[in-house]
């Protein structure tokens, strides 16, 4: 084409489009990995009606709209421990014990008698949601204490909980200043 030539329609692409003419050769998202080479479903692959859905949804994920477009490899951690639904982490503690952000999702393995707090929300804003888990293996009763309000599952009483030897409850905040308590051992 030379300038000031009035470009012609594109018509002879076929569909799917070959892998020399810069596409996938597959009619699926999995006949397209296959023909890339990308065998792990952990790789990321970006499938789009056209290219102007893909150039959106390419542009989304940069800003971070769109954050269900990251790839994260499969042995990834955060503070040492691997993203997903794996594994909980252990946090170990030989004396009573003041949770802290970092706690969020983890388990506390109590190895020695005290009192395990998690403090208020003017200390610690925990957002809604956030599990932990406590596990007795002093050989004794321990306490869970609360810096706001904590309720122990069915009953509804509040109030700091005796956690047994060898016991187990995990506490769920479910509200700003509100958490509940359930489990095998808690009183």
């Amino acid at each position: 084409m030379y300038l000031g030539q009035t470009p012609s329609p594109i018509s002879n692409i076929t569909f799917p489009i070959g892998i020399t003419q810069g596409g996938h050769g597959g009619t699926t998202q999995t006949s397209g990995r296959a023909g890339l080479g990308i065998l792990s479903t952990g790789d990321a692959l970006l499938t789009a009606a056209n290219q102007s859905a893909a150039r959106s949804a390419i542009l989304a994920a940069k800003s971070g709209v769109n954050d269900d477009l990251i790839s994260i490899p499969v042995n990834t951690t955060i503070n040492g421990f691997k993203i997903g639904y794996r594994e909980v982490g252990r946090n170990v503690q030989n004396a009573g014990y003041t949770t802290v952000m970092n706690d969020s999702g983890l388990f506390i393995y109590m190895n020695s008698v005290g009192t395990f707090t998690i403090p208020s929300n003017s200390a610690v804003a925990y957002p809604i949601g956030t599990a932990i888990t406590f596990l007795n293996m002093t050989g004794s009763n321990c306490s869970i204490a609360n810096g706001d309000n904590m309720y122990q599952a069915f009953l509804g009483s509040s109030g700091t909980r005796t956690l047994a030897n060898f016991g187990i409850a995990t506490a769920l905040k479910y509200s700003e200043i509100c958490w509940i308590i359930s489990g095998s051992g808690l009183s």
